[in-house]
C-alpha cells in the first residue's frame, strides 16, 4: 500500500512509540495515544506542532513555561556563570543591537536566551527548556514577528538581565528575566488573538 518495507514501518512505529505517539502491545497491536501522553517538550514534536497548527493554547503554554523556568535559570546563571559564558551573553546582546534584519536579530535573541540557560549549569533544566526556546524562536517569532524596530524594543530588558548576571545578583537577574518575558508576552497575546481568528 505505501510501497515501503516492513523494516521501515517497524522503525517508524518504534520512533513514534519512543515519542509517546503510539502504544505497541503484543497481541493487541499498535494504538494511537491520546495527545496528553505525548512528550510535548521533545524538540521534534514541538517543531511539528508549531509548524502545523500553533494553537492559541500552545502559545499560551509556551509563555507560561518560560515564565516558570527562565527566571530561575537566570538566577542560577548569576550564581554560576563564568567569564566566558557572560562574554557570550554580551556578544549575543550586541548582535541583537546591531542586527540589520529581523532574522539576524531573532537568531541573536535566541543565542542570548540559550547562553543563559547553558550558564545555569543544571543539565536537566537545560535539556527541558532548550527545545522550548528553540521552537519559540524558530516558529512563533519567525512566523509572527516581522518588525525589527518593535523586536529591538526588548533590548533594554535583555541588557538588565545580563548586567544582573554579571554582577552575580540572583534576585535582579530573575526579576529582569521575568520582566523580559512578561514584556514579550504582550507580543504573544497578539499572536494568540490572530490564531483564534
Amino acid at each position: 500500500m505505501f510501497e515501503v518495507s516492513r523494516t521501515v514501518i517497524r522503525e517508524a512505529i518504534r520512533f513514534m512509540d519512543a515519542k509517546g505517539l503510539v502504544e505497541v502491545r503484543p497481541r493487541i497491536g499498535t494504538r494511537i495515544c491520546d495527545p496528553s501522553n505525548w512528550i510535548l517538550t521533545d524538540p521534534l514534536l514541538m517543531e511539528w506542532r508549531l509548524e502545523s497548527y500553533p494553537s492559541a493554547n500552545l502559545v499560551g503554554d509556551l509563555v507560561e513555561l518560560r515564565v516558570m523556568i527562565e527566571p530561575i535559570t537566570a538566577g542560577m546563571a548569576a550564581e554560576r556563570a563564568d567569564a566566558e559564558q557572560i562574554a557570550e551573553m554580551f556578544e549575543a546582546l550586541e548582535d541583537m543591537k546591531k542586527a540589520p534584519t529581523i532574522d539576524e536579530q531573532r537568531k541573536a535573541d535566541m543565542r542570548f536566551h540559550l547562553s543563559i540557560i547553558e550558564a545555569c549549569g543544571n543539565e536537566l533544566m537545560i535539556s527541558a527548556i532548550r527545545p522550548v526556546i528553540v521552537s519559540t524562536f524558530r516558529n512563533i517569532f519567525n512566523r509572527f514577528m516581522h518588525d525589527i524596530e518593535e523586536s529591538k524594543r526588548s533590548i533594554p530588558y535583555h541588557e538588565a538581565i545580563v548586567v544582573a548576571i554579571q554582577k552575580g545578583d540572583k534576585a535582579a537577574a530573575s526579576k529582569a528575566m521575568y520582566d523580559s518575558i512578561v514584556y514579550a508576552a504582550d507580543d504573544f497575546e497578539r499572536v494568540k488573538e490572530s490564531l483564534r481568528d
